[in-house]
């Protein structure tokens, strides 16, 4: 238990999903620094009224900036690695799954990472701000089933 935070009531916090739901904001990314500084909550992703992927952070001026920075690395801009990766292995078939960190340093799919970085960057962003993490967790959790997140996978591998 977090000592700032009790644990919910459940049912009340399921109650509270759909409030967070329609307070989600979109947001320019040229806005990001004036509004979203030192703000909690969880941020979407979406292309063509396509919702891509659902994140949470305690901080979603840092988190929104990371996903798409030219210089992020593979565990800043984990949502564009993912896209450059799914690309790389559709384009690449091999029985051999490299970790993140052998793609990362690997020369031939720095442009795919660099390709994926600049698509996140094109993207439409919504958000919400939520202060509390336990209804961070279960609103991230929530709206990626409900909005049918193209990239949320909530599976142990």
């Amino acid at each position: 238990m977090h000592p700032n935070y009790p644990i919910p009531n459940f049912d009340e916090l399921l109650y509270e999903m759909s409030i967070y739901y329609n307070k989600l904001k979109e947001i320019n990314r040229n806005e990001i620094s004036e509004k979203l500084k030192n703000k909690k909550g969880v941020y979407v992703f979406y292309d063509d009224d396509k919702v891509k992927y659902v994140g949470k952070t305690d901080n979603l001026e840092r988190r929104l900036k990371e996903h798409a920075s030219e210089n992020a690395k593979n565990n800043n801009a984990g949502f564009a690695f993912k896209l450059a990766r799914l690309e790389w292995d559709e384009n690449n078939k091999s029985n051999r799954k490299f970790t993140r960190r052998e793609l990362e340093e690997m020369e031939l799919f720095k442009p795919h990472f660099d390709e994926a970085k600049k698509a996140v960057r094109k993207m439409q962003m919504k958000y919400v701000e939520i202060d509390n993490p336990y209804h961070q967790y279960l609103f991230e959790f929530w709206l990626a089933v409900k909005l049918k997140a193209e990239h949320n996978h909530f599976i142990n591998t």
